[in-house]
């Protein structure tokens, strides 16, 4: 879902079951055939074609069409969605390297939200493969206050596509943030708890580092969880930040219940003086409800994008 001022375009959306680094394997054979294209003869070039499927990708969208996408009716999200090419802003070109017939979902409308999402055909199991999701931005506009995420919403039968809007459960947002003097890529885990059910929001904490917002350039966003149960995240191919899924501190709640817990047999003595800054601090025991966990949590089969 979307709600922002500025005219943005997302491309090449994929989310991939793949152990690291296929991925960026991939992403580099791809730049290499590209650079060797450019070195041929102007009788030897071919016309680009846009690539339809990539291998080993659960799901890939290079927005030749919008087919099996579905606008969401939420009377909040009226912002108009057009597929734009990638060189072209309000009728003029503007990036001269553009390949011709390269092209993206364009946000058209200002100040407006904007939804749109596709179902998997099925469904996404992560259990130990872990998984890449990654996708293209250009803001064609300068972002002034607002996101650009992709969100991977939670499967849910009971809630179809034309009624997306912005309490539509998810699983995993993420892409670039920019409020105030706050510029960061951001990383969110909804989290169902395995003890108890309850499902909290896991924000990476920490400076992740996002590209320039007004150069008028394209920049790939990837965000890997392997199945070691690692985070990683990269901007245009390089690593900006890792943590792990199992870290307390990683994260602003952590994923798994903490491994110990105040004692709840231990008090301060009746006799205690905390003059002098002697506080007293109860004691910590294992937590019996904690669970040793070897992966993020989920099954998931829809996709949307917030931009």
């Amino acid at each position: 879902w979307v709600r922002t001022e500025d005219k943005v375009r997302c491309r090449g959306a994929s989310v991939s079951k793949a152990r690291w680094p296929a991925p960026v394997a991939m992403t580099t054979r791809c730049l290499l055939l590209v650079a060797l294209s450019a070195l041929a003869s102007a009788d030897e070039e071919k016309p680009y074609e846009v690539p339809t499927s990539i291998d080993g990708a659960f799901f890939f969208e290079p927005f030749i069409n919008t087919e099996r996408w579905v606008r969401t009716e939420d009377e909040n999200y009226q912002g108009e969605l057009q597929l734009q090419s990638y060189g072209v802003f309000r009728g003029k070109a503007e990036l001269p390297d553009a390949l011709p017939a390269d092209q993206g979902l364009e946000l058209s409308s200002a100040a407006r939200k904007h939804g749109i999402s596709t179902v998997f055909a099925e469904p996404l199991r992560t259990k130990g493969v872990g998984l890449v999701v990654q996708f293209e931005l250009l803001l064609k506009q300068p972002l002034q206050c607002g996101g650009a995420y992709l969100k991977l919403l939670s499967a849910d039968e009971a809630v179809p596509p034309a009624a997306l809007n912005g309490d539509t459960a998810y699983t995993l947002m993420f892409g670039p943030d920019k409020c105030g003097a706050v510029h960061k890529t951001h990383f969110i885990l909804r989290h169902k708890s395995p003890v108890d059910g309850a499902i909290k929001e896991c924000h990476l904490v920490g400076e992740t580092a996002a590209p320039p917002l007004s150069d008028k350039k394209p920049h790939l966003y990837t965000a890997v969880i392997t199945s070691e149960s690692e985070v990683k995240i990269l901007v245009d191919g390089k690593e900006v930040r890792s943590a792990s899924l199992l870290d307390e501190t990683a994260f602003s709640a952590p994923i798994n219940p903490p491994k110990k817990v105040d004692d709840p047999d231990d008090s301060k003595p009746a006799d205690w003086v905390d003059e002098g800054g002697a506080e007293y601090h109860t004691s910590r025991v294992p937590n019996p409800v904690w669970v040793q966990s070897h992966g993020w949590c989920g099954s998931r089969s829809t996709a949307g994008a917030r931009t």
